[in-house]
């Protein structure tokens, strides 16, 4: 069934916990959007994805996506970060919109490219900020906004992660350089997105 006219159909590439528990339940959940495509080669996610959203086309690869790019308005990428500039710069230079899993990429080169790719090909790639809409969040920028604690002199946030033992195989783990992982890249960037909402860009670091 064809989604009406002002629902934007959504191609996402990789569902593990990125894509399995926030982009596809987020995109399922919102009216304007409509899942169209899932892109994963691991056998037991495409069946995950099967059971949970049938109809929804299964894509082994990046590839078979950008073959059926016509039928798609809009692509997310959550797959490993040192992926993201590659995967976001094919779909981009084929003029398709990109929302992308923090950090966009590994550096803030490969961003910057994909930014200017993006205005090239009359696009935007966005990058997926979740955190912003949490509620403690909101009612600081609700508070800030409206004046309310007066001058604000200190402002600390953190998140904290239990982890006894890393996994070896998980990604996030990696440590070769460049594969932009590691506490910094995943929870880390979160922190440094509120400040610069909350107080603009940093005059030093």
């Amino acid at each position: 069934m064809s989604p009406p006219r002002d629902t934007a159909r959504v191609a996402l590439v990789g569902y593990g916990m990125g894509g399995a528990v926030f982009h596809a339940p987020f995109i399922e959940t919102e009216p304007r959007l409509q899942l169209v495509s899932v892109v994963t080669g691991n056998p037991e996610r495409r069946a995950a994805v099967m059971a949970r959203y049938p109809g929804v086309r299964v894509e082994r690869d990046v590839e078979a996506l950008l073959g059926r790019l016509d039928d798609v308005d809009l692509v997310v990428v959550t797959t490993p970060n040192s992926s993201h500039a590659a995967v976001a710069a094919a779909v981009l230079s084929r003029g398709r919109p990109v929302v992308v899993d923090k950090p966009v990429t590994p550096t803030s080169g490969e961003t910057r490219r994909l930014r200017a790719l993006a205005e090239s090909n009359g696009t935007a790639v966005v990058p997926f900020q979740n955190r912003r809409w949490d509620g403690d969040f909101r009612t600081v920028v609700d508070l800030l906004g409206r004046d309310a604690l007066g001058t604000l002199h200190t402002f600390e946030s953190r998140y904290e992660r239990w982890q006894p033992k890393m996994s070896p195989r998980a990604w996030k783990n990696d440590p070769e350089p460049g594969a932009g992982t590691g506490i910094l890249y995943d929870l880390g960037t979160h922190l440094i997105d509120q400040a610069v909402v909350l107080f603009g860009r940093p005059e030093s670091v």
